[in-house]
């Protein structure tokens, strides 16, 4: 259960409460369960557009299904992190991994259509990169992340 007006979900079990998670619990998810978790759900939400020609800075339009989704803005934090693993393997590599990262929304995602995700790279030596993400569209922006990424290591 989306608590109304919070950045937070209640766990419950039937009529209990269990437990609260919020958009860190998401992202240690995201961290932990490997690229193979839900990220290939999220990548067909995501149309690369020519808006930039850089490796550096990439720009997607996203594309969020109008059925049985009543609320777009759920699937926020996995569009960021899914448009950063693409961009950051890009560069670093498949199987790069995020060390940290930060989320801010600033306005809660009421439309379907018309959306846009920047994505912009700066390069720490041969071996990381910082992302700064961003959710916007022609009105305002919703949501930003800046998230840091290391290559992998060898085994």
């Amino acid at each position: 259960m989306l608590l109304s007006g919070n950045s937070i979900a209640a766990v419950t079990d039937g009529d209990k409460f269990s437990g609260v998670l919020d958009s860190s619990d998401i992202m240690r998810y995201f961290m932990f369960s490997g690229r193979n978790g839900s990220a290939p759900m999220f990548e067909s939400f995501l149309e690369a557009t020519d808006v930039s020609d850089t490796e550096d800075e990439k720009y997607y339009n996203i594309r969020i299904p109008n059925r049985g989704v009543a609320d777009p803005s759920e699937f926020t934090l996995p569009v960021v992190l899914t448009a950063a693993m693409r961009h950051a393997g890009e560069i670093l590599g498949e199987g790069c991994v995020i060390e940290s990262g930060t989320f801010f929304a600033s306005k809660t995602i009421d439309a379907h259509e018309s959306l846009m995700l920047s994505s912009k790279l700066t390069r720490r030596g041969d071996q990381g990169c910082t992302l700064e993400e961003e959710i916007f569209d022609d009105s305002c922006s919703y949501t930003k992340a800046i998230l840091m990424f290391t290559a992998k290591q060898g085994e």
